[in-house]
């Protein structure tokens, strides 16, 4: 069972507009909502979130990624939001008092994230990242030979909504994509191949890509360590 107050109060984090703000008042229905984000962020690419002193006492709910901290500074929460889908941060031990919830943004991110990793990918593979430190001084000299995505292999390791968007984009320009996952009979869109963690090291050597979409956690941390990273091909590009 999780925490539970009689009287609710949700701390509402995010840089809204007028409409937007009214979009979570019609969502909360009567539940009483206070709206604490400042709109001139949403240009930022970094937004801030703070729950005001005068409501720490109250807040049952708070959307928006707070300092860790200030969540023990706000004794009845039951439900912490974020805007990010990684949340490792508020994962340890004191952060949220026991039987508090936890969600993340989970699927808001797959087609952003997906098609910056895909340009990233790209753009190496045509040397832009050399010629674009060249420019400032015309320095204009082969950076080598440009790579076609078509006819190489991705491996994705993590296939939740940004691997899978990842993957399709992959297959678009005529690349074979392998999976890993938890639960390899999980298929996921994209995916011509879907395997577990324990075949990693067996399809690492066929991988010209490697893009890594999975949480940071224990067992994920160092997962491409030094041994891993040495048995891949010579021209691999890890994102």
């Amino acid at each position: 069972m999780g925490i539970w107050n009689d009287r609710k109060l949700i701390v509402n984090c995010l840089p809204l507009t007028e409409s937007e703000r009214a979009q979570f008042i019609r969502a909360a229905k009567d539940m009483p909502q206070e709206f604490v984000g400042d709109s001139t962020q949403r240009g930022s690419m970094s937004w801030t979130a703070a729950v005001p002193e005068e409501l720490k006492a109250k807040a049952t709910a708070v959307i928006g990624n707070i300092a860790p901290e200030e969540c023990a500074q706000c004794p009845k929460l039951e439900w912490l939001q974020t805007w990010s889908a990684g949340v490792d941060k508020y994962q340890r031990p004191g952060i949220l008092q026991p039987g508090s919830m936890l969600t993340n943004a989970t699927g808001a991110y797959g087609q952003s994230v997906s098609e910056h990793m895909f340009a990233m990918m790209w753009a190496i593979m045509k040397n832009l990242h050399i010629y674009v430190a060249s420019n400032p001084n015309a320095m204009w000299q082969d950076a080598g030979r440009a790579v076609s995505p078509n006819g190489k292999t991705a491996l994705i390791i993590g296939t939740g909504d940004i691997g899978s968007h990842f993957a399709r984009l992959c297959k678009n320009v005529g690349m074979t994509t392998i999976g890993i996952r938890r639960n390899p009979a999980v298929e996921a869109p994209g995916v011509d191949h879907m395997v577990g963690f324990d075949s990693l090291d067996d399809v690492l050597q066929y991988a010209d890509v490697i893009a890594m979409c999975v949480p940071s956690t224990p067992a994920t941390r160092h997962l491409l360590n030094a041994e891993r990273i040495a048995s891949l091909k010579n021209d691999a590009i890890i994102i």
